[in-house]
């Protein structure tokens, strides 16, 4: 299964995201996350993702009749960064998912 991390022969992990340019070549970057813990390196990719998300849903103008969703209210605790982190890794591969509550 492919994943968006990738280990160093050194032993660092690293975010590593592919893009698709419009010349139908790909263009591959890779973040530091500067972590030896594989388990540390994915809540950091979560919260990068997240900043991510944050800062494009910031970006894009607001219109006046635009309608805003309430938020819930989520307690982060590692076993959720860790499923949380599974389940956007198999859905951006295309894998089916199930999840239980």
């Amino acid at each position: 299964m492919a994943t968006n991390l990738w280990l160093s022969p050194h032993g660092i992990w690293y975010f590593r995201k592919v893009y698709l340019l419009p010349s139908d070549k790909g263009k591959e970057t890779r973040k530091s996350l500067r972590r030896r813990c594989k388990r540390t390196a994915k809540e950091q990719v979560i919260n990068l993702l997240a900043c991510e998300q944050s800062s494009r849903s910031s970006s894009q103008p607001s219109s006046p009749s635009s309608y805003t969703a309430p938020t819930l209210a989520v307690t982060v605790t590692p076993d959720y960064l860790s499923n949380t982190l599974s389940v956007i890794l198999r859905l951006s591969h295309g894998a089916a998912v199930s999840v239980n509550y």
